[in-house]
C-alpha cells in the first residue's frame, strides 16, 4: 500500500472521523496491556495485540492506538519516555514506514513579550479619554495601547511528566512492507521512570477524532476488543541501597560518587531513582553534601547512606 504524505494525513483525519468500518471476521482481535517488570527505576508496560487474520486482504496494515495513562501516587513523579526508539523497540509494526506518537506536551515555562504604543493624554488620564479598547492609563498624563503580545513556550517533548495523559500511537504501512497476519504480537512499549511506589493504569480513550482501530490493506478499518490493566510498583521493586545513584546494585562506590558529581556539577543524568542520590536524606535534590557524605562512607569508613522513605 503506497500513499503520499498528504494521503497519510488525510487517512488519519478522515479515518478517525468515519463511522463506517469493516467487520472483523473470525475471533475478534484483541488489544491488551502486559506488565513487563521494573528495572533500573523504570516500569515497562507493553501494549500487545492478538489477531487471527489471514489472507493478503485481511492482514493488518495500520494501527491507531489512543492510550490513556494514570498514576496513583504523585510522589512517584512518573516520567514517560516517548522516544520512538524506545516506544517501538521490538514492535511487530517496527518495519512499517510511518511510525509516530503524540502526547500533549508539558509546558515548563511561558515567556511573553508585550508591544505597545504610549501617547500623551489630557490630565488626569481616565477611561473616558482612552480612544479604543486595549488601552490603559499608564499615569495621570499618559495612556498606552497594546499592539501585540507574543509568547514562547518551552517544554521537554520526549520526557513526559504530567499524569493522567493521553498518548496516541500510530503505525502505517506506506511502502508495501509485509502486513501482519495471525499471531500474538508486541505493538509498543511504555517505559515509565518512577521514584516511588505507585500504580500505573493503561486504558484506551475515544474522542471525535481519535479511536482505537486496526486497518487492513484495503484501507478498511475495524475495531478490536480492548482489555484494560493496571501495573503496580511496590516497595520490593526498589531493591537498591541508598547512595546507589546509578542503580548498579550493591553498596555505593566510586562509580556512584562520579555519577553524582556529573549530575550536580556538569548537568549529567539524574540519579536513576531520585531518593537514592540523597545519601544523607536531607531532602530535596542531591547536592554537594551528598557527595561529601558518599566520599566519607566509601573512602573513610563513615556512616552508610541513609535510606529515605
Amino acid at each position: 500500500m503506497k500513499m503520499g504524505l498528504i494521503g497519510f494525513i488525510l487517512f488519519f483525519v478522515f479515518g478517525n472521523l468515519a463511522t463506517v468500518a469493516a467487520s472483523d471476521t473470525g475471533i475478534p482481535d484483541t488489544a491488551y496491556v502486559e506488565c513487563s517488570g521494573f528495572a533500573q527505576g523504570a516500569l515497562t508496560i507493553r501494549i500487545m495485540f492478538v489477531t487471527d487474520n489471514a489472507g493478503d486482504t485481511n492482514k493488518i496494515d495500520g494501527f491507531s492506538f489512543p492510550i490513556y495513562i494514570t498514576n496513583s501516587n504523585p510522589a512517584a513523579d512518573p516520567m514517560l519516555d516517548s522516544t520512538l526508539g524506545v516506544t517501538y523497540s521490538g514492535s511487530a509494526a517496527g518495519g512499517f514506514s510511518a511510525l509516530s506518537n503524540y502526547v500533549v506536551p508539558i509546558i515548563d515555562s511561558i515567556i511573553c513579550d508585550t508591544f505597545m504604543t504610549c501617547s500623551p493624554a489630557p490630565s488626569p488620564c481616565s477611561i473616558e479619554v482612552i480612544p479604543q479598547p486595549g488601552c490603559f492609563c499608564l499615569n495621570d498624563s499618559t495612556f498606552c495601547c497594546i499592539d501585540s503580545i507574543t509568547c514562547d513556550t518551552f517544554f521537554e517533548p520526549d520526557l513526559i511528566r504530567a499524569f493522567p495523559l493521553q498518548y496516541n500511537l500510530i503505525a502505517l504501512n506506506l511502502q508495501d512492507s509485509a502486513a501482519i497476519g495471525a499471531g500474538r504480537y508486541l505493538f509498543a512499549n511504555l517505559k515509565i521512570q518512577v521514584d516511588d511506589t505507585t500504580t500505573i493504569c493503561v486504558d484506551t480513550h475515544r474522542t471525535q477524532t481519535v479511536t482505537l482501530f486496526f486497518l487492513n490493506p484495503n484501507n478498511h478499518k475495524y475495531f478490536p476488543q480492548w482489555l484494560f490493566k493496571c501495573c503496580k510498583v511496590v516497595t520490593t521493586d526498589f531493591g537498591y541501597k541508598s547512595g546507589d545513584a546509578n542503580c548498579s546494585g550493591g553498596n555505593p562506590n566510586l562509580g556512584d560518587i562520579i555519577y553524582l558529581v556529573n549530575y550536580v556539577f556538569k548537568g549529567g543524568s539524574a540519579p536513576c531513582i531520585g531518593r537514592l542520590g540523597d545519601a544523607n536524606c536531607s531532602g530535596g535534590k542531591p547536592n554537594l553534601t551528598d557527595i561529601i557524605y558518599l566520599v566519607s562512607y566509601v573512602f573513610k569508613g563513615g556512616n552508610a547512606p541513609i535510606p529515605c522513605p
